[in-house]
């Protein structure tokens, strides 16, 4: 089961979803209201192929894989038109392998184009199989394809396809993964990966990472270059680390953060940043999930979150909110209607990227509505939670700088390797 959740937070907003079929035989239009802080949730069989959703208002859209017990969420980022003199959208993968799986289980990149005609060029990291045409790219080489709208273009490879990049001279998605990845490649507890990736133009310089409450292992810190000449310098806990660099476009670095550790990453280009959870070790609850996360540079003052309501399976939730020390105030940050309180708080003060304040607290399931009420103040959100044998996580709000919206618009993918992309297009207002 798949499914895709439109969120509201203070505004009301209209949702028309279309579906297509597998068999292309026939289209199912369905219209929605969601009131106030409400929540739709749309859930699709694999008979279905392609839903398109239409929104009046910026409506937040979350996915969910959930295949029994594994299963992880995403938030569906905003794709904006390319405009000025830019002729093409770059994007780069954060990816995942699992040496000690077998071959057919792989890790997945989806390229979904939202309009016909669209010059799809991609240089892989890796070798790679394109499933659809039966194609093998070659490491470093340049393949051109031609995608039409809501077509997907699929490659697969046992390598870690981390590095690869994807232009694109219209807008499209770009979604990766792993059908089961492994983390680490020796824990057998393997779990189904996915994140959208925001394109290069977005990304920032300075990232916060802290361990996951809630667990007794750490986690995963991954990052990759975007441009040639890449320095990054790191602090964790305070402890300066070894400059990372110089690293080309591309290449990537990951190191272990350990339980109760923050680490601080600075970079003189643009960085892509993703957190991986482990497979159970020193316990026995959790399984693999990928977060792409936010730069310091991305605040957001207010965004609904959801947090996976699934009664089969005994979930702890938790969240972790990331601000401006300046601005750090339990009373002003409400979630859903109270200030919070957290006894998990803590001040990062870093040289490299200013003073931030980290709370994290555990959480109910389902549809959860964050704000920070003081004028000019902002946040960055992860969300993530465990149970026996699974896990989920993602970083809903991520903002791109882009606020005057007028139309919406979501076109959700579903694949036999278990990977939903989904398609969000604004109209910008002249």
């Amino acid at each position: 089961m798949r499914h895709i959740f439109a969120l509201t937070g203070a505004n009301n907003g209209s949702v028309s979803v279309t579906m297509k079929f597998t068999d292309e035989s026939a289209t199912q239009v369905s219209d929605y209201r969601i009131g106030s802080e409400d929540q739709l949730d749309l859930q699709f069989l694999p008979t279905v192929s392609v839903v398109h959703i239409s929104v009046s208002r910026g409506i937040s859209i979350l996915g969910e894989i959930d295949e029994e017990e594994d299963g992880d969420t995403f938030a569906a980022l905003p794709i904006f038109p390319i405009l000025g003199e830019t002729k093409f959208e770059e994007y780069l993968v954060l990816s995942h392998a699992s040496k000690n799986l077998p071959t057919n289980v792989m890790g997945v990149i989806l390229v979904v184009a939202a309009t016909d005609n669209t010059q799809v060029i991609v240089t892989p990291a890796e070798n790679i199989s394109d499933v659809e045409g039966g194609r093998f790219l070659e490491k470093n080489n340049v393949t051109v394809f031609v995608q039409h709208r809501l077509n997907t273009l699929t490659l697969t490879s046992v390598n870690d396809l981390t590095g690869t990049v994807i232009r694109a001279d219209k807008p499209i998605a770009v979604y990766s993964g792993h059908v089961c990845g492994n983390t680490p490649v020796h824990v057998s507890s393997c779990n189904h990966l996915i994140e959208q990736m925001p394109p290069v133009r977005v990304l920032g310089y300075c990232y916060i990472v802290t361990s996951f409450m809630g667990r007794q292992n750490g986690s995963y810190v991954k990052f990759v270059a975007t441009v040639d000449g890449t320095f990054v310098e790191a602090h964790e806990n305070g402890k300066v680390l070894p400059i990372y660099g110089p690293l080309d476009q591309g290449m990537f670095r990951e190191r272990y953060l350990g339980p109760g550790r923050v680490v601080v990453l600075k970079s003189n280009h643009p960085i892509m940043v993703a957190q991986v959870g482990p497979g159970a070790q020193l316990d026995d609850t959790g399984a693999p999930f990928m977060i792409v996360l936010p730069s310091l540079s991305q605040l957001v003052s207010e965004v609904p979150f959801y947090s996976k309501n699934n009664i089969d399976v005994n979930y702890f939730h938790y969240i972790t909110i990331t601000v401006p020390s300046q601005y750090y105030d339990e009373d002003t940050i409400i979630l859903d209607g109270e200030p919070i309180h957290s006894n998990a708080a803590f001040t990062v003060q870093s040289p490299l990227c200013g003073n931030f304040t980290l709370a994290s607290l555990e959480v109910a399931p389902g549809h959860h509505y964050l704000q920070h009420t003081t004028p000019g103040a902002g946040f960055l959100l992860s969300v993530y939670g465990f149970a026996p044998g699974t896990s989920y996580g993602y970083s809903p709000g991520l903002n791109q700088g882009e606020t005057a919206f007028l139309y919406l618009s979501v076109a959700v993918v579903i694949t036999s390797h278990l990977v939903v992309c989904v398609i969000m297009q604004y109209t910008i207002i002249i």
